[in-house]
């Protein structure tokens, strides 16, 4: 903004990527460009067109994940005829040569959806509220219930995925949700939802769901990734096809307290699971999960894989 308001061509022409997924997008009909080049020369002339004028802001964020980043602000731009402009721009960064360079843009100005399409659309929620009749309303009922809990998560998935490849991943990817899905299948299980380099699966009981990590494990031994696994049964709160609560959370940090081609197990669900021979475990450790208060009780589920590894490690990194 600062760019443009004192019509600094050089920086304007470092802050746009060169890449050929470049497009910008204007209020205008005729704003919808796929090169910067032919931005920045249009800009040249606009910023030129342009009156003089000053901004505030009303808000900004932008966030980063890796090498992309995205943001959105909000100004009124105070005119020197007196003209109050409001402004709402979005933006998706690429990291070029250590420089954040955009890579598209997307600018308008608001316009009443009244003026634009001759009718009021409804926009926020109290309006959409105030438009129900609160008798046709029925109250959602929240089905509540026991479940065995599987997180899976590949280890490292981030560097895996840049050192193969996309192509190559995705195969990989489409592949790890497949077996994930059969083998849970054998056992009863239900796929909730893959995470993209992971699922959370739900069981009836303890016991197939331990009998599908280790199934699991044995499975992914001979691939390029390593997965861990983590187990946690209690009540969960059932909203459409997907499971919420604290059953869930737990479940999720034992997950993460486990290294690649072990599965941990909460003291519950060996609890839950009973004495037998079916199973071997590890020594317990203590762990602090993160978000989670207090210190926890966990225990390596032994699958006899190569790739499976005693508690010792897991527990030097959470105690």
């Amino acid at each position: 903004m600062r760019a443009f308001e004192q019509r600094d061509h050089a920086t304007l022409a470092n802050l746009y990527s060169r890449s050929p997924a470049f497009t910008s997008i204007g209020s205008d009909a005729d704003e919808l460009i796929d090169d910067s080049e032919t931005l920045l020369g249009i800009l040249r002339v606009q910023l030129d067109e342009m009156p003089s004028y000053e901004y505030d802001v009303e808000r900004v964020e932008a966030y980063e994940l890796g090498e992309v980043a995205w943001g959105l602000i909000i100004v009124h731009l105070r005119l020197d005829n007196g003209k109050t402009v409001s402004m709402r721009l979005t933006a998706v960064f690429a990291l070029e040569d250590g420089v954040w360079r955009c890579v598209h843009s997307h600018s308008s100005i608001p316009v009443p959806n009244e003026e634009a399409l001759g009718v009021a659309l409804t926009t926020t929620l109290t309006a959409l509220l105030e438009s129900l009749d609160a008798e046709t309303l029925a109250p959602i009922e929240a089905r509540v219930g026991t479940a065995a809990l599987m997180f899976t998560d590949i280890e490292g998935s981030t560097s895996l995925a840049h050192e193969l490849g996309d192509t190559e991943w995705a195969r990989l990817l489409a592949e790890h949700d497949r077996t994930i899905t059969e083998i849970a299948g054998r056992h009863g299980g239900t796929v909730v939802k893959t995470l993209g380099d992971g699922a959370l699966v739900a069981f009836g009981g303890a016991r197939p769901t331990l009998r599908c990590a280790g199934e699991l494990q044995a499975a992914f031994a001979g691939k390029p990734f390593a997965v861990r696994i983590g187990v946690h049964a209690g009540d969960v709160v059932h909203a459409g096809d997907d499971v919420i609560g604290s059953t869930v959370n737990k479940a999720a940090r034992v997950a993460a307290a486990a290294a690649g081609g072990q599965v941990i197990v909460s003291a519950v669900t060996r609890e839950l699971a009973g004495e037998s021979d079916e199973f071997d475990y590890g020594d317990p450790f203590l762990a602090e999960l993160k978000g989670i208060p207090g210190v926890h009780e966990l225990v390596p589920l032994l699958t006899g894989g190569e790739a499976v590894r005693e508690g010792g490690a897991a527990a030097a990194e959470h105690r």
